[in-house]
């Protein structure tokens, strides 16, 4: 999966929008002016989009997409702003953060490929129940899942203590152990059939 949209560069926008109000301002009044047009203005890149090296900048509705390596305008139109977006772009300080970040972004982008391709490497390698043919499926396979959700896995449930009631008594036994209780009472009984019982 390719990385999605980046959001602003804040460092960019920041960077951009005080190179345009000082390149483009004459008096103080003017650099407001400008400076409030400009209020929106966004620098972000998007890989899904353009694949080589570039960032985009947005002021308003107008969006332009310009090459990192160039600096010059590859698609769209922001006005009276793009030639001085392109002066920008081509300072070498600048430049040089463009390709750095656009590095990193790629980086990451890679990364995360690489990390779901391990993880859909590693769900292919796991035979699942659906795969298996009819003959391979045991339907009364204990698959020693809880289903009571108690967080205990079933065998360590079963062999904790439980609590029986037995002869009006709360009794905390194993189950082995009430079911031998059971039995000695049955056999108990069977030897004796005139007492009651009191299960």
């Amino acid at each position: 999966m390719a990385p999605e949209k980046s959001t602003n560069i804040s460092k960019f926008t920041n960077s951009l929008m005080e190179f345009l109000i000082n390149a483009m301002a004459d008096r103080h009044s003017e650099a407001r002016h400008i400076a409030q047009r400009l209020n929106n203005l966004k620098v972000y890149m998007d890989p899904l989009k353009v694949t080589e090296p570039h960032f985009f900048v947005s002021i308003g509705i107008s969006e332009a997409c310009y090459s990192i390596e160039t600096g010059k305008k590859m698609d769209g139109s922001l006005g009276p702003e793009d030639g001085y977006v392109s002066r920008w772009a081509g300072r070498s300080n600048i430049a040089n953060e463009l390709r750095a970040h656009w590095k990193k972004l790629l980086d990451a982008a890679h990364e995360e490929e690489e990390q779901e391709e391990a993880i859909k490497k590693a769900l292919d390698m796991i035979p699942t129940r659906k795969d298996a043919g009819p003959e391979e499926i045991d339907e009364d396979e204990d698959l020693g899942v809880d289903m009571m959700g108690t967080g205990r896995s079933k065998f360590k449930r079963d062999r904790g203590k439980r609590r029986y009631l037995y002869k009006g008594e709360l009794l905390d036994l194993t189950p082995e152990e009430y079911a031998a209780l059971l039995e000695a009472d049955a056999l108990a009984e069977e030897e004796n059939p005139n007492s009651d019982s009191d299960l």
